[in-house]
């Protein structure tokens, strides 16, 4: 994308083509900030095409694109992780400089 076109650009790199607009990702982002209930929702991780769905908004060529979910990968990797801390113990991953005990 150019900064002389802006975001309008998004749309001509062939492989953005059927992803979501910029805009997209503020109306969810807006939807949120407009929801008298969003502290329910607090500490969680959303599809911004779930969210559309929930609060019926749309991409602004109309499309409700669907939720981008990479899930085996990302699952594989999180068991991984999750393996290497129970061998390490819970501590672990913590970083010594960054400790706030004395």
């Amino acid at each position: 994308m150019s900064h002389a076109g802006g975001e309008t650009d998004w749309k001509k790199i062939p492989w953005l083509k059927k992803s979501e607009s910029p805009e997209y990702i503020g109306r969810a982002v807006a939807a949120l900030a407009g929801d008298p209930h969003v502290m329910g929702k607090s500490g969680k991780t959303f599809h911004v095409g779930e969210l559309a769905r929930e609060y019926r908004f749309s991409d602004i060529d109309g499309r409700r694109v669907p939720p981008f979910r990479i899930v085996e990968p990302f699952v594989r990797m999180v068991k991984k992780f999750e393996k290497i801390q129970r061998k390490q113990g819970p501590n672990s991953g913590r970083d010594p400089a960054r400790s706030t005990s004395t």
